[in-house]
């Protein structure tokens, strides 16, 4: 199972250093991110990370893909799709600055 997300898309990485943790990335349109505040993407990745070390620490197995990545993309009637190693979101649930 994969995804693929194709287009004018830039992204913000997170900066931890934990080695049991994947890189996660935020993508967004390149157009859309100058609308939205860094503390906003930030808190997402935050958010993320203590997710995943809640659920490493409660199931004791660590996330199993090499990256998790969540993207916001246009015109997307789903709301959300989780796949994995890629989570997708519709613009619309993007809070804006």
């Amino acid at each position: 199972m994969f995804a693929i997300v194709a287009g004018p898309y830039t992204y913000v990485e997170s900066k931890t250093h934990d080695e049991s943790l994947p890189p996660m990335r935020v993508y967004l349109r390149k157009s859309v991110i100058k609308t939205v505040q860094p503390e906003v993407l930030d808190e997402m990745l935050n958010t993320t990370l203590v997710g995943m070390r809640f659920y490493k620490d409660l199931f004791g197995i660590s996330y199993q893909f090499d990256k998790y990545d969540q993207v916001f993309v246009p015109e997307f009637n789903m709301g959300a799709m989780e796949n994995a190693g890629c989570v997708t979101f519709t613009e619309s649930m993007l809070r804006r600055g």
